[in-house]
């Protein structure tokens, strides 16, 4: 994924950043969430720097928050 992947598609960043370069194989596992995520799992106050396990056991720091966004195709 791309730094320019959700400008691409019109969603907006609610909270923190997204992705760049440095987030590669070598950096420490980052993740962004969408609101409902955010809300449902992650409770109340800003998420940015909380901790989600993805994969079995690995860790991702949450360093951004995305609207939610209903697609089912790219097109859409």
């Amino acid at each position: 994924m791309t730094a320019d992947f959700f400008r691409t598609l019109g969603i907006a960043v609610r909270e923190g950043r997204v992705f760049t370069a440095a987030d590669d194989h070598r950096a420490q596992p980052v993740a962004i969430v969408n609101d409902t995520f955010a809300r449902q799992y992650l409770g109340g106050g800003s998420p940015i720097g909380r901790v989600v396990t993805f994969g079995g056991d690995r860790r991702h720091v949450v360093v951004g928050v995305v609207a939610d966004t209903r697609y089912r195709r790219v097109e859409q």
